[in-house]
């Protein structure tokens, strides 16, 4: 898919961070971000590392992790 501010592909593949929450209740949620966070997010980085790549200090809602539950069409 081409976009106005350049192309979007899907990774056909989840990045599992199950592992960085204890809990049972999970609920699936898409992230969308540019290419070089993706590939920093694939490496082997410690959930630290991770979690810091997807926090987002500028958002209109305050400093956080945007996502969706929303997949992409």
């Amino acid at each position: 898919f081409d976009a106005s501010d350049g192309p979007v592909h899907v990774w056909q593949r989840p990045i599992d961070l199950r592992d960085m929450y204890g809990g049972d209740d999970i609920v699936v949620l898409y992230h969308y971000t540019n290419a070089t966070v993706f590939e920093n997010l694939a490496a082997e980085v410690s959930a630290a590392a991770r979690l810091e790549l997807l926090v987002d200090p500028h958002s209109d809602r305050g400093p956080g992790v945007l996502a969706s539950q929303h997949e992409p069409s």
